[in-house]
């Protein structure tokens, strides 16, 4: 009797025990699946972790090159300032050279008008002088055929005529330096010529000038505000910058938050590993068992022993495990990083627009520099002929 009731309690045993044990290789690939799950997750942490170093990195760097780039706007902005002071400068100047050019030619003109006058009052002094010196002639042979009544009018023609060739010498002086000045001005005409086209070109380079300077002008506006589009950008990207290092600094503590549930679970499968061995042996030998006595000593020793492994392993731990992994899946998403690449490619494209601005800044200073070469060649060589005309001027006014 005793023997069939062991037998049914083995009978009864055996599909259970064996149910236990796929339960348990379950339980084993579980451990290993968490485990995988567990060194995925951190290589993932790591991942983003390194990406968070390098965009540290980077951010720092571009703070750097922004401040950089914002020292050289302002720099920028302040040598626009002064070209432009400069050109209204040299365009002042520009206006008060041909205002004095201008000057300068109406009183050649004046001058040439004058010495042509010159010349025909000179001819009527000689004509005035021709006819006394043929009438004191006349008057002296006719007071000597008169006798002693005429001896008076003939020293009267006498000295009319002796006043007539002394005054011939400086006349007939007249004509040649007259000449003279109206050939200097003649050649003071040539010069004269030779500013009047100076002049134009100068009001061509003025005209030139004042289209650099509304370039400028309409340059300045932009440029300040891709100044202010940069400052908002780093602005923004501080913000976020200082969002990502607070990211980085939970990483070291989500880590050892993962470290711990790998060593719990490790520990947890070595635990159940020893139960499992302990309730195997068990099983083996309540199976090879002949004594009654010993089979119920066996018997109960694995009731027990079930019993204990029922206490010791909770479902809720395998949840509480998936948990924290689902949990760190959600912490670490990568919204921060993209949020960042997002914003650098804005900067990108702000900056792109700056370095267009500033090629088309560059483009006009280079044109400006040319005019302005031009202008100063255009001045040096003004100032040779003014230089020639005050010669000239003093050797007329030494004649």
């Amino acid at each position: 009797m005793s023997e069939n009731l062991r037998e049914k309690i083995i009978n009864r045993l055996r599909a259970p025990l064996e149910e236990y044990n796929a339960s348990f290789r379950n339980l084993l690939e579980t451990g290993r699946d968490i485990e995988n799950s567990l060194q995925h997750g951190t290589e993932m942490l790591s991942e983003i972790r390194h990406r968070f170093d390098n965009l540290s990195a980077t951010v720092e760097l571009e703070f750097e090159g922004a401040a950089v780039f914002d020292q050289e706007i302002k720099r920028m902005k302040e040598l626009l300032e002064q070209t432009i002071t400069k050109v209204d400068e040299s365009l002042k100047i520009s206006n008060r050279i041909s205002e004095d050019l201008q000057m300068i030619a109406q009183t050649f003109d004046q001058i040439h008008k004058e010495g042509v006058q010159l010349d025909d009052i000179i001819k009527d002094i000689n004509t005035v002088s021709e006819s006394i010196e043929v009438a004191s002639r006349n008057a002296g042979i006719t007071a000597f055929h008169a006798g002693k009544k005429g001896r008076g009018f003939e020293v009267i023609a006498r000295e009319m005529t002796n006043l007539v060739r002394s005054s011939r010498i400086p006349t007939n002086l007249i004509p040649v330096v007259s000449k003279k000045v109206i050939r200097e001005v003649v050649s003071l005409g040539h010069d004269l010529l030779g500013v009047s086209k100076f002049v134009f070109e100068l009001k061509h380079i003025n005209k030139e000038f004042s289209g650099i300077t509304d370039e400028l002008l309409e340059l300045i506006p932009g440029v300040e505000a891709n100044i202010k589009s940069i400052s908002d950008s780093v602005t923004e990207q501080k913000a976020l910058h200082n969002h990502l290092l607070e990211e980085n600094q939970k990483l070291s503590r989500r880590i050892d938050e993962i470290y711990d549930t790998a060593r719990f679970s490790a520990v947890l499968e070595l635990s159940l590993g020893t139960v499992f061995r302990h309730i195997n042996n068990i099983r083996k030998a309540l199976l090879e068992v002949q004594n009654n006595s010993n089979f119920i000593h066996i018997y109960n020793s694995l009731k027990i022993a079930l019993s204990n492994t029922r206490k010791s392993y909770d479902k809720g731990i395998e949840t509480t495990i998936i948990q924290n992994i689902s949990k760190i899946g959600r912490q670490f998403s990568e919204r921060p990083i993209l949020q960042f690449v997002s914003e650098a490619n804005h900067l990108y494209k702000i900056t792109k627009d700056v370095a267009q601005e500033v090629k088309n800044w560059l483009n006009t200073n280079t044109l400006g520099a040319e005019v302005l070469s031009r202008g100063t060649k255009f001045y040096k060589n003004i100032m040779e002929i003014l230089i020639s005309l005050n010669k000239k001027i003093n050797a007329l006014k030494s004649l």
